[in-house]
C-alpha cells in the first residue's frame, strides 16, 4: 500500500512551530498549567494534531493559529507574523451580509418526525481518516443518527437507505473537510468520476478522498490540502485494493 507522502514544512513553516513551542514552553515557566490535551479540547482537535503542530509535523494555518494565541494567552504575531498578517486582512474585509429567511424549527432526539424527514445513522465509532488512514471500526453507532429531508435527499439522488454518515480525522481535506467534520457517503453510488471525493477501504483503512483513474487501471488518490499532502498513484495492483465505500454527498463542520 501506497502511504501518503506529506509535504516537508519550509524553514518559515518550521520556524513558525518552533516559535509557537518557544511560547508554550515559556508560559509553562511563568506557571501556566499546560497539556496538549487541554490544548485539543480548546481547539477542537486531537492531541496528535497538537503535537504535529509544536513539533512541526504539520504547518500552521490561521484556524489553528488563532487558536492557540488564545489557548495561551498570546498574540498570533508572537509566533507568526505571516499569520498574523493574514489575520488583519481578513478582519479589514467588508463582512458579508446575511439573513434568516422564515422561522427557525428547533428540534432534539424526542422531536417526532416529520412527513418529509428521514434519520440517517451517524457511525461515531467508524472515521474515514483524511490522514495518514485509520483501522475501521465498528459499525455499532449506539442509535445516533443525524436528520435529513427526503426531498433534499432525492435532489441529490440519495435513497435513505443507502445512506451513512461518518466522522472525518487530520487535516489532509481541509479546507473543505476539517478534522472533525461529519460527512453523508452514499453506498449506492461507487462508479469513479474524476475529481469526486469518495469514502474508501484501502487495505482495511478507512479514508476519504478525491478520485481519479489513471491509464492501465490506475487510480489516484488525491487530497484537497495538498500543500502537505501529496497525490497518491497506484498501479493496477495496488488499485485492486481499494473498495470504494461510496460518494460523498454532503458535509459539515463546526469551527
Amino acid at each position: 500500500m501506497s502511504e501518503e507522502r506529506k509535504r516537508p514544512l519550509t524553514e518559515d513553516e518550521a520556524a513558525e512551530c518552533r516559535s509557537l513551542k518557544s511560547l508554550w514552553e515559556r508560559k509553562r515557566k511563568e506557571g501556566m498549567s499546560l497539556t496538549q490535551s487541554a490544548a485539543g479540547d480548546a481547539l477542537g482537535i486531537s492531541q496528535a494534531a497538537v503535537s504535529h503542530y509544536l513539533n512541526g509535523r504539520n504547518r500552521l494555518n490561521l484556524s489553528a493559529a488563532l487558536g492557540f494565541a488564545k489557548f495561551l494567552g498570546a498574540d498570533i504575531s508572537d509566533f507568526s507574523p505571516r499569520l498574523a498578517a493574514e489575520h488583519r486582512s481578513l478582519a479589514n474585509a467588508r463582512p458579508a451580509e446575511a439573513k434568516i429567511v422564515g422561522a427557525l424549527d428547533p428540534w432534539d432526539d424526542t422531536t417526532p418526525l416529520h412527513d418529509d424527514d428521514v434519520e440517517l445513522p451517524l457511525l461515531k465509532t467508524v472515521c474515514l481518516a483524511a490522514g495518514a488512514g485509520l483501522e475501521p471500526g465498528s459499525e455499532d453507532f449506539d442509535g445516533m443518527k443525524l436528520r435529513f429531508s427526503k426531498s433534499t435527499l432525492r435532489k441529490v439522488g440519495v435513497q435513505p437507505e443507502c445512506a451513512v454518515c461518518v466522522m472525518v480525522m487530520g487535516n489532509s481535506m481541509e479546507p473543505m473537510l476539517p478534522d472533525g467534520a461529519t460527512v453523508g457517503v452514499n453506498t449506492a453510488d461507487k462508479a469513479i468520476k474524476d475529481g469526486d471525493i469518495y469514502a474508501i477501504n484501502h487495505n482495511g483503512e478507512l479514508r476519504v478522498k478525491q478520485l481519479y483513474r489513471l491509464k492501465q487501471e490506475g487510480l489516484r488518490l488525491r487530497s484537497i490540502n495538498r500543500d502537505e499532502w501529496e497525490d497518491e498513484d497506484l498501479g493496477a495492483e495496488e488499485a485492486a485494493a481499494v473498495i470504494v465505500i461510496g460518494r460523498v454527498f454532503w458535509w459539515s463542520a463546526l469551527r
